[in-house]
């Protein structure tokens, strides 16, 4: 997060989507910590996943994921450390969605 409306978040509603939304459009790659429901994180999967050229590795460590979860994710980790290795392994191979 490069920005921080903690305390904000109520006067900042525009400025928070819109980061995150120019922040996704300027990405290859959406890495998703998916460790507790979130209604934001749930909202940018989703909007990552309707570009269809995003990379998005979803870190859950639930043992049954939601099905969105699944259907919106191009691969689901249990842990970071496992999200990270699958990125090192992909390092010199081109991602197509």
């Amino acid at each position: 997060m490069r920005r921080d409306y903690r305390g904000k978040e109520a006067e900042s509603v525009r400025a928070i989507i819109d980061g995150d939304i120019q922040d996704i459009n300027e990405s290859d790659i959406l890495l998703v910590n998916a460790s507790r429901p979130s209604w934001g994180t749930a909202m940018e999967v989703f909007f990552a996943a309707s570009k269809g050229s995003l990379l998005i590795v979803t870190v859950c460590p639930d043992e049954k994921p939601s099905p969105w979860l699944i259907g919106h994710s191009t691969i689901i980790k249990k842990t970071f450390s496992e999200a990270f290795n699958y990125l090192i392994s992909l390092r010199d191979t081109p991602f197509q969605a």
